[in-house]
């Protein structure tokens, strides 16, 4: 889960694991925006890195990498 508190800014996070090994497809975002109504979601940005728009809340749903 990811929050941004910033009323007027969107912001950038890197994102690191430890023992997991995340799949190189975009992961799913679940987002909940400032006076939205619903959650939103959208296959988006990478799993070592996301925008999470000005205050909202983001939840980022990773598959694993397969083994091959």
């Amino acid at each position: 889960m990811l929050i941004n508190k910033d009323p007027s800014n969107d912001t950038t996070v890197a994102l690191s694991y430890s023992g997991f090994s995340p799949s190189t497809a975009a992961p799913t975002v679940y987002s909940y925006r400032k006076n939205a109504t619903s959650t939103g979601s959208a296959a988006t940005g990478s799993a070592t890195s996301q925008t999470v728009p000005a205050y909202s809340i983001a939840v980022v749903r990773l598959r694993p990498r397969t083994a091959g």
